[in-house]
């Protein structure tokens, strides 16, 4: 299965039409089609969203884009679909990063978990 058809697959189970995924994902209805189909790969901020909102492990994802294994997140979590204002802002604001670059500020973000000025 591809990375388009397991987006299609889960889509369809969920209920989900193409408009109503791409309204949600904040992308076009033809970005989600051009995924279904395998004629365009998604970005990261726009795979983290359908993680989310398809309710599937971010790594489901990741097993189908063809990376090297340095290159890929391994993750089991996904962010929660209802993540604050300044969370999509910041995903918004990094769909231009490189995959180095997403990694680099991966790395950051997980720094700065263990600062205690910048915990919950």
């Amino acid at each position: 299965m591809t990375l388009g058809q397991k987006i299609r697959h889960v889509r369809l189970q969920k209920g989900l039409s193409q408009e109503k995924l791409a309204l949600m994902t904040d992308v076009t209805k033809a970005s989600i089609s051009n995924y279904e189909r395998d004629l365009r790969t998604p970005q990261a901020p726009v795979l983290y969203n359908l993680a989310n909102i398809l309710e599937i492990p971010l790594s489901d994802l990741n097993d189908y884009l063809s990376e090297s294994p340095d290159d890929k997140k391994s993750t089991d979590d996904t962010m929660s679909y209802n993540y604050p204002v300044h969370a999509r802002t910041l995903l918004r604001n990094c769909e231009h990063l490189s995959n180095e670059g997403w990694l680099r500020l991966i790395q950051i973000s997980e720094e700065f978990r263990y600062i205690p000025k910048y915990r919950k």
